[in-house]
């Protein structure tokens, strides 16, 4: 313990009197460093960190499968599920709901989760104050209760304990608030209370109408594995049983934790991989600062060895000094990765990341930065210790105290660093440069739709029966009318699910004259219920027929729109034009519509998915039951054009809904021009730090090149003296200088290519049109590096050419 003090002691001497080494190679260090533990703290916290909710390794999310992918649940699979499965300890069902709160202020639109008995049970979660459901509150006909989130009783009764046990107004209906959920809960993401699933109404025994999802706690000792074996039993059961509905649908099963962050999962894991990258780079500088200070210090090891110093005590000493340079460089590091977080938070597009604000830097992120720095101190400083242990004794006895020297195996090494980071920074250089090109040719993608001044937002209608859909049509009408007749407003329309919005409505259906298709592979197409005027207000081209009118009501026949997609689909060749297709309504009965127009595709998920088959629905023509469900599961959304700016017209807009309808809440009023752009969000986040972090890789390696060229003039000031004052031109020298410098380039830069050829394909998700091998970006790294690199060369080289022979003959 004595020695490795003396050690410790003995490095932070040496680096007190050399403060420009010491502070060069600390703050590269600290770059690296830093921004690894920045980027690991994101990794910690989303992928890597228990959900803050009890057991959270036995919660698994369940979905229906069919051929086209997996979704919601039907309410009577749920029920079949939660009787049938003997690997569950619970199972609950849940179906995402908006709703109005009126009575407090204005008008709020808030997010509600229904649920059924077990959810919370499922979750293990119970209320901070009050209670939860009683069995009485989830039976039809039952009271109307309500539990609160923490964030809404915080934001919307001022934490005020009274509210328990009173009424408040949601959609039109009083209900009981009777808790209050803990301030650590937060499952679904966004959610503002949760009611209880009554099970009353037309869904609750329609077997082919999917809206739930369903949540499950394995029971102890049950793994996954065998939970799908179990469940998979219980949708072939169905598939039997219900041939019409269930045929050809499966289940699937994810953990909780696992389908909060799969969208997540690929770009966090490249990221950390590029910071990786970028810490190598930055050990292979200080290792090539360590190299050249070693060969100062060839002669105090040789006395040191001739004093009866082992090999091990030499190595000790400097892997030491490594060791002491990388935990300062983590101190800083860590200081760059707070204020890094914060930058990095602040960056991260809303929505795009889960568990955003359980992000920090933890104990585990403190070990990590330990164990990183450690890591980091042995690896740079092995090249050195290597050195030191091949020092031949009596040569480095022989040197002069002011004189370094430096072998053919310290410049193959430092050589050989200089080539490594140029293959690194290569590697980086061409991944960034992929999602950059990535997002770029996103951009340039033609959605189907005019997003300029275009105003947008979305309207929850009351809860509504079958029997009030009259009057919730017409009061939805009417607004729509009072908004196109505003001055600056040119067209204006009303739909449910705008274009990426991440929501989505599909079902199956039949073609007239087609082959029925078997149990289970009905084609499937996306619905759009849309009032007249919708594609005109959002400028989708109708490429043949005519639109939707005003005259399209229940007195009228049943017509609709389908998108170019599904018109060359099923019915290739052909003319679509008064052609029907049948959708079930909720009794499984088929409904024939005719087709009286062709729209354009548009891609209603965002620019990396292709358009589907799609229908346009008039609103005016759905049954009362359909629009009552639809009314209130989902929101309407208003897309109003404007003559000029859309944003100014939000209040012109709010008072005309309002003028109609004093207690309709407005919730994201945004323009499509914003819709649009955070549409690409996520992946102009991730070409940004990927970006962010292939410039940094570049200047260091510019940095290494450097400090290895102007390290080899320095060390060659004689020869090159000697050559010039025999009679070489100052140009033969700079050619020389620069001939060697690029030649370590070149070699890099062939390695770089041919690892990023190998590695680059496991970046393809994140790729949207552009191949992983793309020639553009592989030709323009280097040349970029290579420009890079002749700058970094040109100073040392330059100054080698104006060395004076007289003096360079002098030197020692």
């Amino acid at each position: 313990m004595r020695g490795i003090l003396r050690d410790l002691h003995f490095s932070l001497r040496l680096l007190r009197n050399n403060p420009m080494f010491a502070v060069v190679a600390v703050a590269a260090l600290a770059l690296g460093i830093g921004a690894n533990t920045a980027i690991f703290s994101v990794v910690n916290s989303v992928l890597l960190r228990p959900l803050p909710l009890k057991d959270a390794d036995r919660l698994v999310v369940i979905n229906e499968t069919y051929t086209e992918g997996f979704g919601s649940v039907s309410a009577p699979n749920y029920a079949d599920w939660r009787d049938r499965n003997k690997v569950f300890e619970s199972i609950a069902a849940l179906s995402s709901i908006g709703m109005n709160l009126t009575g407090h202020g204005d008008p709020v639109f808030l997010q509600g989760q229904a649920v059924s008995p077990g959810f919370f049970e499922t979750m293990k979660v119970s209320t901070a104050r009050g209670r939860l459901f009683t069995a009485d509150e989830y039976k039809p006909g039952g009271p109307f209760a309500v539990v609160l989130s923490q964030g809404l009783f915080q934001r919307s009764f001022g934490g005020d304990i009274g509210i328990i046990g009173k009424p408040i107004a949601l959609s039109g209906w009083l209900y009981e608030v009777v808790g209050v959920l803990p301030a650590g809960f937060a499952y679904p993401r966004g959610t503002d209370l949760f009611i209880a699933n009554r099970f009353d109404n037309a869904l609750a025994n329609n077997r082919g109408n999917h809206y739930m999802e369903c949540i499950a706690r394995l029971k102890p000792g049950i793994t996954l594995e065998q939970a799908r074996t179990d469940m998979n039993g219980v949708a072939a059961q169905l598939a039997n049983a219900y041939p019409d509905q269930n045929a050809g649908r499966g289940v699937r099963l994810d953990l909780l934790a696992e389908r909060m962050t799969r969208r997540s999962r690929p770009a966090l894991l490249v990221l950390l991989g590029a910071v990786g990258f970028v810490l190598l780079i930055a050990c292979a500088n200080v290792a090539n600062l360590l190299l050249a200070r070693a060969a100062t210090r060839q002669r105090e090891i040789a006395v040191r060895t001739a004093l009866g110093a082992g090999g091990w005590r030499i190595i000790r000493q400097l892997l030491t000094e490594s060791v002491v340079l990388s935990l300062l460089g983590a101190v800083l590091g860590l200081v760059l990765a707070n204020w890094g977080l914060d930058a990095l938070i602040a960056l991260v597009p809303a929505g795009t990341l889960p568990r955003m604000q359980e992000i920090s830097i933890d104990w585990n992120v403190l070990w990590f930065t330990l164990a990183l720095s450690l890591v980091t101190g042995v690896l740079f400083g092995l090249a050195p210790a290597v050195q030191a242990l091949r020092l031949d004794v009596n040569e480095g006895l022989k040197q002069s105290a002011g004189r370094s020297g430096s072998g053919r195996r310290s410049s193959y090494l430092r050589n050989g660093l200089a080539v490594a980071e140029i293959a690194v920074a290569v590697l980086l250089l061409i991944g960034g440069g992929l999602t950059i090109k990535a997002f770029v040719e996103l951009q340039r993608i033609d959605l189907g739709f005019n997003s300029s001044h275009l105003l947008t937002m979305e309207l929850n209608l009351p809860e509504t029966t079958p029997e009030q859909m009259p009057v919730r049509l017409s009061s939805l009408l009417r607004m729509l009318a009072g908004v196109r007749g505003l001055a600056g407003v040119t067209a204006g329309g009303a739909v449910v699910y705008l274009p990426l919005s991440d929501s989505n409505s599909n079902g199956s259906f039949q073609v007239e004259g087609a082959p029925t298709p078997p149990k289970g592979h009905e084609p499937v197409a996306e619905y759009r219920m849309v009032s007249a005027g919708y594609l005109e207000a959002m400028r989708i081209p109708l490429l043949q027929g005519r639109d939707l009118s005003e005259r399209d009501d229940r007195h009228s026949p049943a017509v609709v729109l389908v998108n170019q997609a599904m018109a060359k689909r099923f019915w290739p060749g052909q003319d679509p034009m008064g052609k029907r297709v049948a959708f079930d309504d909720d009794k499984g009965r088929p409904i024939w519509l005719s087709i009286v127009g062709i729209a354009g595709n548009v891609r209603h998920f965002g620019f990396e998915q292709e358009a589907a088959p799609e229908v346009y629905f008039p609103i005016a023509q759905l049954d009362p039951q359909a629009f009552a469900i639809t009314a209130s599961r989902t929101p309407f959304s208003f897309a109003i054009r404007t003559s000029g700016n859309p944003a100014a017209m939000t209040a012109a807009v709010s008072s005309a809904i309002h003028s109609v309808e004093p207690n309709q809440s407005l919730t994201a009023i945004r323009t499509m021009d914003e819709m649009v752009s955070d549409s690409v969000a996520r992946p102009r986040f991730e070409s940004l730090l990927l970006g962010i972090f292939a410039a940094l890789a570049l200047l260091l390696a510019a940095a290494g090149v450097y400090s290895v060229m102007a390290y080899a003039v320095t060390q060659r000031t004689r020869e090159i003296g000697l050559r010039m004052a025999l009679g070489a031109h100052p140009g033969d020298v700079l050619r020389q200088v620069l001939l060697d410098g690029l030649t370590l380039a070149g070699l890099g830069v062939a390695i770089g290519l041919a690892a990023a050829f190998a590695i680059t394909p496991v970046m393809a998700n994140l790729l949207y049109g552009v191949s992983p091998r793309d020639p553009l970006v592989f030709a323009l790294v280097p040349a970029i590096l290579g420009t890079v690199a002749v700058i970094a060369c040109w100073i040392p080289a330059r100054r080698a050419a104006q060395v004076d022979p007289m003096i360079a003959l002098r030197y020692e």
